[in-house]
Formats: C-alpha cells, sequence, structure tokens
C-alpha cells in the first residue's frame, strides 16, 4: 500500500471521529481487506488513546467522569461507561481505568480513610480481567462489559492480540517447513542464552530477490512508518548485529515506502515468499547457486560470530 492511499485512509478515520468506523471504512475503501483495516484502525486508536489519556486521567477530569457515572447508572441500563466514552472519544477499557481507580483510591479512600488502602496499578488490571472481583455489582457489570467490547484495550483485547500473533508464527514455520527449511524458533534460541531474539533463525541462510535472509520476525499487524520505525530501534537492528541480514513479514500489509532498507539488511514482505533460493551446504566449494549481485551482497556482509551461552 502506498503512503498516500494509507494517508487517505487515516484522513478518512479522523473525518468519521467515532469508536467504531470499521464499517464505513470498508466502505470507503473496498480494496482494503477487513483484516488489514482492522489492524490500521487498531493501531490508530491505541496511538489517540495514548496521546490523550494522560490528560483524561487528570484528577480533576476522573473526578468528573465518576460523577457522571454515579449520577447516570440508576437511571440507565449498564453500558454508561461505553457511551461515556464514545462521548468523549476514548477508549472504553481506559474510561473504565480510570474510573476504577478514582472508585478504588479517592471515593473509597474518603468514605474510610482509616481502613483502606491503595489499589496499585496491577490490582486495577486484576479487576478489568476479574470483574467478580469488584464489590460493587453495578460497576462490576460494567467492567465485564467492556472487556467483551473494547477492541483495542482491555484483557479479551489482549488476549485476542496475543492469539493472532500465535497463529501467524504457526503459519508462519508451515510454510517455512513447506519450502523445506531447517530452523531454530525464539523459545529454544532463549534456551541457548540468546537475550534478543527473532521468531525464526534459520539454520542455513536463504536468498530473496538476491538478498541474505538469516532470521524472520512475524508481525501479525499492519506495518506503518511510525510503527516499523520503532520495531527497527528496538529489535530489528539489534537482530541484525547479532545474525547478519533478515526479514520482516506484516501480515496484515505495510506501507509500501517502510521497504527501504533492504540494502542495510532488513528485507519486508506480507506473506512468506514462494520463491526463495537455497544454500548447497554440502559443497564449500560450489557457488553455482549464487548469483553476481547476490554474491557481491554476501561479500559486503561484516563476518558476525555469536557465543552461545550455553
Amino acid at each position: 500500500m502506498r503512503r498516500s492511499y494509507y494517508k487517505r485512509i487515516i484522513k478518512k478515520y479522523c473525518e468519521i471521529n467515532k469508536y467504531e468506523c470499521l464499517e464505513e471504512l470498508c466502505a470507503a475503501f473496498p480494496d482494503v481487506s477487513q483484516n488489514t483495516m482492522e489492524s490500521i484502525i487498531d493501531q490508530e486508536c491505541q496511538k489517540k488513546a495514548r496521546s490523550v489519556f494522560r490528560y483524561h486521567s487528570e484528577p480533576e477530569n476522573a473526578k468528573n467522569y465518576y460523577e457522571s457515572y454515579l449520577e447516570r447508572r440508576n437511571n440507565e441500563q449498564c453500558g454508561v461507561i461505553l457511551k461515556m466514552a464514545e462521548d468523549i472519544d476514548l477508549s472504553p477499557a481506559l474510561l473504565m481505568k480510570i474510573i476504577l481507580n478514582y472508585h478504588f483510591n479517592t471515593y473509597l479512600k474518603e468514605k474510610d480513610s482509616n481502613d483502606h488502602k491503595v489499589v496499585e496499578k496491577c490490582e486495577i488490571n486484576e479487576l478489568m480481567a476479574t470483574p467478580s472481583l469488584i464489590e460493587d455489582h453495578l460497576l462490576a457489570a460494567e467492567v465485564k462489559l467492556i472487556t467483551f467490547t473494547d477492541k483495542s484495550y482491555g484483557p479479551v483485547a489482549d488476549m485476542l492480540r496475543n492469539c493472532k500473533g500465535v497463529q501467524f508464527e504457526n503459519i508462519l514455520k508451515r510454510d517455512l517447513k513447506s519450502l523445506g527449511l531447517i530452523f531454530t524458533d525464539e523459545k529454544t534460541l532463549r534456551e541457548k542464552g540468546f537475550d534478543k531474539t527473532p521468531d525464526i533463525r534459520l539454520d542455513i541462510p536463504i536468498a530473496i530477490n538476491n538478498r541474505v535472509v538469516n532470521w524472520i520476525e512475524s508481525k501479525a499487524s499492519f506495518g506503518d512508518e511510525e510503527r516499523h520505525f520503532e520495531y527497527l530501534k528496538k529489535q530489528y537492528w539489534d537482530y541484525y548485529r547479532r545474525f547478519g541480514p533478515g526479514l520482516v513479514i506484516y501480515w496484515d500489509g505495510f506501507v509500501d515506502e517502510i521497504n527501504n532498507n533492504k540494502k542495510q539488511g532488513v528485507i519486508v514482505r506480507d506473506r512468506v515468499p514462494a520463491e526463495v533460493t537455497y544454500m548447497d551446504p554440502l559443497s564449500n566449494l560450489n557457488t553455482s547457486w549464487i548469483s553476481e549481485d547476490l554474491f557481491k551482497e554476501l561479500n559486503s556482509q561484516p563476518l558476525r560470530y555469536v557465543k552461545d551461552k550455553t
């Protein structure tokens, strides 16, 4: 997807300006798959939430939200906080955390200051995951509804995101096996003592379009420029320094312009390539499998030695 087209999607997303916008965006851009659109929306929701959460969680705002919730909850059916979140354009799960924090650390504390302990952030997260622990049954019902409704934040959203990541890692392993490739996965690499590891390290390197690939990272998301740049700093360049050049797969697609580090050692794709160049490990002298361009690529790579800590 070209950057200009991606920006059109984001512009439309901002114009719609509401939490539930998948259907409208899919109708406006019918050539974009639903999975890709869901991934783009999810990432934009997270970006927006990070930029405004501090403002919404300020003590005065938190107090106003909590008092508004108390005023409305006895007159409306369960779903008050969902409506409030839509009104202020904030993730329902994040608004729920703000209200829970105020409820336990301000409201209840003021009611019984002598016998009340501070509820930490980790405990708020536990209450979100297990609403039955909340004594206020109306508040507990709101939490339960939100955890199954919010697609970007909350315990259910996190679980689904993790499941999707595992699913595509398994697809990656299946596709690599179908190509006859031998590899070591992240779990085994960590057991051997490597600190920063990609999802896959190829035991025998391959080449894709005359670019050497020693490792593969699977991302069950859309690759926009901001996220890709963060991953380059925090992950990909570390993999390159340890293992040499590699491949990143964004299964939900990516902005074409991020695939500009091929010469530096990071290729980007949205699936496992169907055609790869195999190295013949049985003959050190046979270089017939290497094209002239690939031979130059191999010679340009610095030698690396990674000590096995075991």
